[in-house]
């Protein structure tokens, strides 16, 4: 978990540095408050997340599946409902907001895949 704990900080200060440079150069006219917020949240439900399914993992890894399954639909129903509200309370940056939300989406997703398969391929050699 420290290791995981480690590459989410590092891809979120790599990310918001860029996203700095960006938004005071060349995209200056297309920054909003929300990206930060959307870095922190995303970057945090992700952790929370990672943690469960190490959790469940450790438990009893027939119970992974269930646990993983359950996670994932939690996950996905708080973004969707973040993205909803989002949506309905400023349609003026919504476009924005969601291409922010599936860059972030995409790029925590992958940090989220690549650090938990090794941990699961250890455990199943291990049994």
């Amino acid at each position: 978990m420290k290791n995981f704990i480690l590459r989410i900080v590092l891809l979120t200060v790599a990310i918001a540095v860029i996203a700095a440079a960006l938004f005071s150069t060349v995209l200056q006219a297309h920054y909003h408050n929300f990206y930060w917020f959307l870095l922190l949240f995303i970057a945090g439900i992700t952790t929370a997340v990672h943690a469960v399914l190490i959790r469940v993992n450790k438990q009893r890894q027939a119970k992974f599946t269930a646990g993983f399954m359950l996670a994932t639909t939690v996950k996905l129903m708080i973004y969707l409902f973040t993205i909803v509200i989002y949506t309905f309370m400023n349609r003026d940056t919504a476009v924005p907001f969601l291409i922010a939300f599936i860059i972030l989406y995409f790029a925590y997703t992958v940090l989220e895949i690549v650090s938990i398969l090794p941990q699961f391929k250890n455990d199943s050699t291990n049994n």
